[in-house]
């Protein structure tokens, strides 16, 4: 089953909130879904409210718990994340209740998830979104990559956000065994690739966990001479940034309405994230990525586009 097989449907969605990558790419696939007369009903923490909402204001919002990770900013990702294991195993229990009480209490005919490993039910057909089948991990951590590959197999239905070779996501998007795994390409928030002035030089992009993303324009500044140009910074609200004159900050409180800087800068200059690099190869923009210190995924993905020439 692909996306465009999903009609006539009430569907119950949610996405990691793990930073807004998530998010964004879900934009266009819920676009799709309503396109095709589904009733979408999307399941969030706040953030990703406002987030949607720019894009959405009128689709019904149910509140779920994130998973709210916590990370030093050494890049010893790994050990942050096994010192929050059981949290994690908490908030995928309580993800997989919250789908059997609503789903007892409303009809729901599908269940989307956007790598939240328990939004699964045992009775109602379930996605799960990835373009990580392989986990970015060394050979020490193989039991990981079974344990990733055993909740997969809950889902019915696995869509993996990449073409059949791989093109963009390289090894990690490449097959695993699984009933039904359907590579469902690449998907972009954004609808069309406008032709607007350039009025930027550069955008920066700042985005992620914290307080990786708090560090990030710091990171760039460092190897960048912004001088005599025109720098526009986008940055969630709830990240803290010492401001520059020499810069222009931009709140991300509207999704929709910031994402005519991407259309009015020269290049942009962002973590390596994949939902990062579907966006950029949908807008044919030049980009400068910066992987986050730590993150295996994103610096397997800056080894393949260091500096993006997707064409």
């Amino acid at each position: 089953m692909n996306v465009t097989e999903v009609k006539n449907k009430t569907v119950l969605y949610a996405a990691l909130d793990w930073g807004f990558g998530h998010v964004t790419r879900s934009i266009g696939i819920i676009r799709e879904l309503i396109a095709q007369q589904n009733n979408v009903i999307i399941a969030c923490n706040s953030e990703q409210e406002s987030l949607f909402k720019s894009y959405f204001p009128n689709l019904r919002y149910e509140f779920l718990e994130g998973y709210n990770f916590k990370f030093s900013g050494s890049g010893n990702w790994y050990f942050d994340l096994w010192k929050q294991r059981k949290s994690f195993f908490r908030t995928i229990k309580s993800e997989n209740e919250f789908v059997a009480k609503y789903c007892e209490e409303k009809r729901i005919d599908f269940i989307i998830s956007d790598h939240r490993y328990g939004f699964y039910s045992a009775v109602i057909p379930s996605v799960f979104i990835t373009h990580q089948l392989h986990l970015p991990l060394s050979r020490f951590y193989f039991f990981v990559q079974k344990w990733h590959e055993k909740q997969l197999r809950k889902f019915n239905f696995l869509w993996v956000l990449d073409d059949d070779n791989s093109s963009l996501a390289g090894k990690l998007s490449m097959k695993i065994k699984h009933v039904s795994l359907n590579y469902i390409g690449l998907k972009s928030r954004f609808e069309t690739n406008l032709s607007l002035e350039i009025k930027y030089d550069y955008l920066i992009v700042i985005s992620g966990a914290k307080p990786y993303s708090e560090q990030f324009i710091n990171e760039v500044k460092q190897k960048i001479d912004f001088n005599n140009k025109k720098v526009a910074v986008l940055h969630p609200i709830s990240v803290r940034l010492e401001k520059n004159v020499n810069l222009d900050f931009y709140p991300a409180n509207n999704l929709k309405e910031n994402d005519i800087l991407f259309y009015e800068s020269e290049t942009i200059i962002s973590r390596s994230g994949f939902s990062t690099l579907m966006d950029l190869k949908f807008l044919d923009k030049k980009a400068i990525l910066f992987p986050t210190k730590g993150q295996k995924e994103q610096e397997y993905l800056h080894k393949i586009w260091s500096i993006l020439d997707l064409n």
